[in-house]
């Protein structure tokens, strides 16, 4: 059953994805816990946050966050917390394929609310990947913005 804020299309689609539900949702960042501090909302507003691991079975890709631009669109962005380091690309690039079949899948509304560059890799403790590296090139092709130690959004 929806919530009364039902004027947070984000809480919405997260209470209608039956692997979630409500008690998967969290107001602002708090699904984040220490992670929170992460994340910097410029000229946006956090409509609430999910973590996928603890309420997916089987999930590899962290986090969940729905953002209220400062247009008034709603969309939702999607956040990996992982060390960033050259090794470790082919990890995040499959732990999205994980995220995109489940969205496509099993969460068609938190689907629709995705645009296409909305994955970020959040470095646990430093950024070891250059830019211009063959790994930045893997990870654009897959639509992963490089990893950052702080996301701003």
């Amino acid at each position: 059953m929806p919530s009364q804020q039902s004027a947070n299309p984000f809480q919405a689609a997260v209470e209608q994805t039956p692997d979630l539900g409500a008690s998967a949702y969290h107001t602002g960042l708090r699904a984040l816990s220490s992670y929170s501090s992460k994340i910097r909302l410029q000229n946006a507003r956090a409509l609430g946050s999910i973590y996928l691991e603890e309420c997916v079975s089987g999930a590899r890709w962290d986090y969940g966050i729905g953002v209220q631009k400062s247009d008034g669109g709603a969309i939702a962005v999607w956040v990996e917390v992982h060390p960033a380091k050259t090794s470790e690309v082919d990890t995040v690039i499959k732990k999205l394929q994980w995220l995109k079949q489940w969205l496509r899948e099993r969460a068609p509304l938190l689907n629709q609310m995705t645009p296409p560059d909305a994955f970020y890799w959040v470095a646990t403790s430093g950024v070891n990947i250059l830019p211009d590296s063959s790994q930045a090139r893997l990870l654009a092709t897959h639509k992963i913005r490089m990893p950052r130690e702080v996301l701003e959004l």
